[in-house]
């Protein structure tokens, strides 16, 4: 059997714990960016009134709500 002194154990504790914590804020991290850009897959843009809306359907031309103009459903950008 081997000795270990109370330093290290707390040191070994300190270490797991922000271990752990940098784990699951990086696995936090990477579902956010996940769903942020879920979200922003079905958001168009109308270039001609300046309007943002969702439209969840495959379409590639959309009508605005606001003026009814044909838009074409582009990839989102990061913001």
């Amino acid at each position: 059997m081997f000795q270990v002194s109370l330093i290290d154990l707390v040191a070994a504790y300190l270490i797991g714990s922000l271990m752990f914590l940098g784990l699951a804020w990086f696995v936090g991290a990477a579902l956010r960016r996940r769903r942020d850009r879920r979200g922003r897959e079905y958001l168009v843009f109308c270039s001609y009134c300046g309007m943002i809306y969702e439209d969840r359907g495959k379409a590639d031309l959309t009508r605005c709500p606001r003026c009814a103009h044909l838009q074409e459903r582009a990839r989102p950008s990061s913001l």
